[in-house]
């Protein structure tokens, strides 16, 4: 294996270096410097392909939620693709790539709202509407800082949070998708770089440096502060992804000489780090750990680079996923032929066990999976939970990828450990095209492991309304029952409101019993779901139908749950009365 030469890859990549360094180091609001930017991603990496206008604005998202003080810049540029590149709004507006932030989410809303009612995007983009202590921060005004100190109620130990700031970073890549993360007024400082407000929490209420603080000092790069949080904490513990977004390499060098600290490719690909990855590439000659991740970067002639040093095509990533795989979800049809043409294993298999040839039919590319079937491409063969590709394609609804299977002798009622078809995973996911060509091509739909569980019933589980519809319309039972309950007792557990209605239209009876025991609405106010409960009142479904079990009726049960919303809906709806909740319910409640 030769080693590479660092010089020459970084002249391979130097208009994408360029490009996000300038991006994520943007420090203006200047209309000028904006532009500036703006140019360099359009003809560097957009009019030439390298990103797409849905992943450069990811990339701006996530700049500025680790960049908010310049946060109407990135807005800026993230309309003028929005406005300038995209024919198909739908391509931005439901593009579904996972760990996009907050801020993407509101950039599109200002968008939106801008152009329905007129509205201001600098109101909804306006970090100090949301608490004035931020703009005192952001602007480290230290004469604005000192005076909110001295309200009545200030609390030098207070937590803020807003969707401007980012969540965790965690080891294993990404930002942290759920709960907003809290943070305190000398980690807000550390974030800006705002160093006289730090000096004065430091000084006047002798605030605590966390490792929030030093990671985001790390960040913002002031050295008074970096200085001061190194001196506080031995361990930098998930400082490195900070050095990464910051795009300083003084940063990621200082932590891998001194600190030894290691590069997680994962936040070079997640914040466009070229030079991070080439750094660890240099470091380390890491040439196949780097040969995967380069497929993410989509720079001409990286690939082939590497591979003339010796890298191995099949060379995976942690989650055991090849170049191949990974040029296969991203749906790039040349990449695919050529690392086929390299020697990449169209039967190479990741860490669940699924082929490239598995990844085509999940993301429903047919001209793929036609080479990859051209080159060897096993048909049968399972992944850990012993789906086939056929499987993956009933999934996606990609009718077309189940012809070419079946045309190539893929066994249509292959069962997953589940005891699941094809078929069954085209009624579970709504794939009601699929449904029908599968039926018309032999699909039993009786080799499933629980034998009375029926394609309807499965189609409630999944909410799979049109699937529901077309097998109504040919005749499945709405009311049939395995002996664990109906279609509609699976669409109430499920939550599958929509293909309840379906199901109620064609005549499913709402006291159908499991063992005599517990009717769907019964369910429904075990389970506390309101919106059932609106959709069975009728002449048939009252409140005072038992569960022949317990002797508890629909009030009894919601009362003993605490479901207000139910108790209340049946108010609304007339069910009962003031009267009734004290005679009936309130004695029940008492003798629990």
């Amino acid at each position: 294996m030769k080693r590479c030469n660092f010089n020459k890859l970084m002249e391979l990549c130097k208009d994408y270096h360029e490009a996000y360094t300038a991006l994520y180091m943007l420090k203006s609001s200047d209309e000028t410097k904006i532009n500036q930017v703006y140019e360099g991603l359009k003809n560097k990496l957009l009019d030439t392909k390298v990103v797409t206008p849905a992943q450069m604005c990811k990339s701006i998202s996530n700049a500025a939620i680790f960049n908010n003080k310049y946060i109407i810049s990135y807005f800026i540029l993230f309309k003028k693709i929005f406005d300038e590149l995209i024919s198909d709004r739908t391509e931005i507006l439901s593009y579904k790539e996972s760990k996009l932030n907050s801020v993407y989410y509101k950039f599109i809303d200002a968008i939106q709202r801008e152009k329905e009612i007129n509205q201001d995007p600098q109101d909804i983009l306006c970090i100090e509407k949301e608490n004035p202590i931020f703009k005192a921060i952001m602007d480290d005004d230290l004469r604005a800082f000192i005076a909110f100190s001295e309200f009545e109620g200030f609390r030098e130990d207070q937590k803020y949070v807003s969707d401007f700031f980012p969540d965790s970073i965690t080891e294993i890549g990404g930002i942290q998708a759920g709960t907003k993360k809290e943070y305190s007024l000398l980690e807000l400082c550390c974030y800006y770089g705002s160093v006289d407000c730090f000096k004065f929490l430091r000084t006047r209420f002798n605030s605590i440096i966390t490792k929030d603080c030093l990671q985001f000092s790390f960040l913002s790069g002031n050295p008074d502060i970096m200085s001061q949080c190194i001196k506080s904490h031995v361990e930098y513990y998930n400082c490195m992804p900070y050095a990464i977004i910051s795009h300083n390499i003084d940063f990621i060098s200082f932590l891998i000489n001194e600190k030894h600290q290691t590069i997680n490719l994962r936040y070079c690909i997640e914040f466009n780090n070229i030079l991070a990855f080439l750094v660890h590439l240099d470091q380390f000659n890491a040439i196949n750990e780097c040969f995967p991740a380069s497929i993410h970067f989509n720079i001409k002639g990286l690939r082939g680079y590497l591979l003339s040093h010796g890298a191995d095509p099949n060379a995976t990533t942690i989650d055991k996923l090849t170049a191949l795989h990974l040029s296969i979800l991203e749906k790039n049809t040349r990449r695919v032929q050529f690392l086929i043409a390299n020697g990449a294993n169209v039967n190479v298999l990741d860490s669940k066990f699924r082929t490239p040839l598995h990844c085509a039919a999940e993301n429903n590319c047919l001209e793929i999976a036609k080479i990859l079937l051209s080159h060897g491409a096993k048909i049968r063969v399972n992944d850990k939970n012993y789906q086939t590709p056929l499987h993956y394609a009933a999934r996606g609804n990609a009718k077309e990828i189940v012809e070419l299977l079946l045309s190539h002798d893929a066994f249509v009622n292959d069962l997953d450990k589940n005891g699941m078809a094809p078929i069954h995973i085209a009624a579970l996911y709504n794939s009601k095209e699929t449904l029908e060509f599968l039926l018309s091509h032999g699909a039993s739909t009786q080799n499933i492991m629980i034998k009375r569980t029926t394609l309807l019933m499965i189609a409630a589980m999944g909410n799979s309304k049109e699937t529901a519809e077309f097998l109504i319309s040919h005749g499945a039972d709405v009311n049939s029952n395995d002996g664990r309950g109906t279609p509609l007792h699976y669409a109430v557990i499920n939550n599958s409101v929509e293909t309840a209605k379906v199901l109620i239209e064609h005549g499913a009876i709402f006291d159908s019993k499991v063992y005599s025991i517990t009717i769907p609405l019964h369910i429904a106010a075990l389970m506390g779901k309101k919106e059932f409960a609106e959709l069975f009142f009728s002449p048939v479904a009252n409140t005072f139908t038992f569960d022949y079990y317990k002797k508890r009726t629909l009030l009894h049960i919601a009362a003993i749950k605490g479901k207000k919303r139910l108790l209340n809906c049946f108010y609304h709806m007339g069910q009962i009365s003031t009267n009734l909740i004290l005679l009936k319910v309130l004695p029940f409640i008492l003798q629990q």
